[in-house]
């Protein structure tokens, strides 16, 4: 797959938009930028991550506030012990970023962090499942009403595994996504999710390359 970049050699090739969040459930934190070094150094646009290199401009996508507003309106329907699926396996700064804005959202909305309810993927459906069919045997098992996940894939799998176990969704636990998938559309209910609002930060990004490789500032 990584045969492709042969063309980031090209003369001809003025800057590089790279979306490295979607190479966070393959590469070790710090692999993509040591890949990045064999080519010629050009301008790079990261959506999803800083990848710290030089020559080198972020997009990003600050979840504090969505997180906080996902927590505030689950609380207003009634949960009080809420769960989260990280990616955390695989160390992406991504993953950690989630994270990190799922904690301070708690704080915010003065919910207790719980460390029980921390369960680690890697931002695959398949990792999703393969962690809650170690931890749930049973239906009963499942002490939290509220669970966020750091993206729709896992939580797609934690839903398939709860309803194996009898769990109704919303009805038991109520159940986030993060970047609004499709996903979120196919599951049954369909799934409340984060919008990332992917199409305007390619926007965002083709115009950033645009200034840089024309000099400005």
């Amino acid at each position: 797959y990584w045969s492709g970049a042969s063309y980031l050699f090209s003369e001809d090739i003025d800057g590089i938009i790279i979306l490295s969040g979607s190479f966070s459930p393959y590469f070790p934190k710090g692999l993509l930028e040591e890949q990045l070094k064999e080519f010629p150094e050009k301008p790079i646009i990261s959506i999803g991550y800083d990848i710290k290199m030089n020559k080198s401009y972020t997009v990003v996508v600050e979840c504090e506030d969505a997180f906080n507003k996902i927590i505030k309106h689950f609380k207003e329907h009634g949960c009080t012990k809420f769960a989260y699926m990280t990616a955390n396996n695989n160390l992406s700064p991504e993953s950690e970023s989630r994270f990190e804005a799922y904690k301070k959202a708690l704080a915010k909305n003065d919910i207790e962090f719980n460390p029980d309810f921390i369960f680690r993927g890697n931002f695959t459906a398949k990792s999703a499942e393969d962690e809650f069919k170690r931890l749930f045997k049973k239906k009963t098992g499942i002490k939290f009403d509220a669970l966020l996940c750091a993206n729709d894939n896992m939580a797609s799998g934690c839903i398939h595994i709860m309803q194996k176990l009898g769990v109704k969704i919303p009805k038991d636990v109520k159940v986030a996504g993060f970047d609004n998938t499709i996903h979120s559309t196919i599951l049954k209910p369909s799934l409340t999710t984060i919008s990332q609002k992917i199409s305007e930060q390619g926007y965002k990004a083709a115009n950033l390359i645009y200034k840089v490789i024309s000099g400005k500032s």
